[in-house]
């Protein structure tokens, strides 16, 4: 990359994804990560990834932290190649911009989640049901108590979902003492 003889390489001698990964960097205040280079710059992560191995090795850009990189004298200089260039060149260019970000496909939305008033009038109804009408379980209160209580365990960070399951481990205990 460098120039044959000289030791020193030039912005135009740099490849699209090594200039609006310099440019990012730019954008970004000099120094972050990779991930944040590539958003700056409009491109992925891997191709970032990759321009700034190379860079890294002409000494345009460094290793920050464990994660960051940072832009070099050799890298803000040629920037300022770059930004001269485009200042003393007679045809109207466009400020260099990251890429706008492509559309991204539109998702379907999820169907909605009941309320839970609603979830909790669903179960109750359910398990009223269930009480009235009990159809052979395929597997026994005992299993559905204990499967209850784990649960109501699992999510006692939520109050409201664990008060729920710990409802459910008592209906199954009921269930369960009156089959005895």
């Amino acid at each position: 990359m460098s120039v044959s003889g000289s030791g020193r390489m030039t912005f135009d001698q740099l490849s699209y994804l090594q200039r609006q990964t310099l440019r990012g960097l730019q954008w970004i205040g000099g120094i972050g990560r990779r991930l944040e280079i590539a958003e700056a710059a409009g491109l992925d992560g891997t191709q970032v990834a990759n321009a700034l191995t190379t860079l890294r090795k002409e000494g345009a850009v460094t290793k920050a932290e464990s994660v960051k990189w940072a832009l070099t004298d050799v890298g803000s200089c040629l920037l300022a190649t770059d930004t001269a260039r485009a200042a003393d060149s007679d045809e109207p260019k466009a400020a260099v911009q990251p890429s706008p970000e492509l559309p991204r496909q539109v998702e379907t939305p999820p169907a909605p989640v009941p309320e839970p008033a609603s979830f909790r009038q669903a179960l109750e109804s359910e398990l009223r049901r269930l009480a009235q009408n009990p159809a052979p379980a395929e597997f026994s209160a005992d299993d559905a108590a204990w499967l209850c209580a784990a649960m109501r365990d699992q999510f006692s960070g939520m109050p409201a979902i664990s008060a729920m399951f710990g409802q459910m481990t008592a209906y199954w205990e009921r269930v369960n003492a009156d089959k005895t």
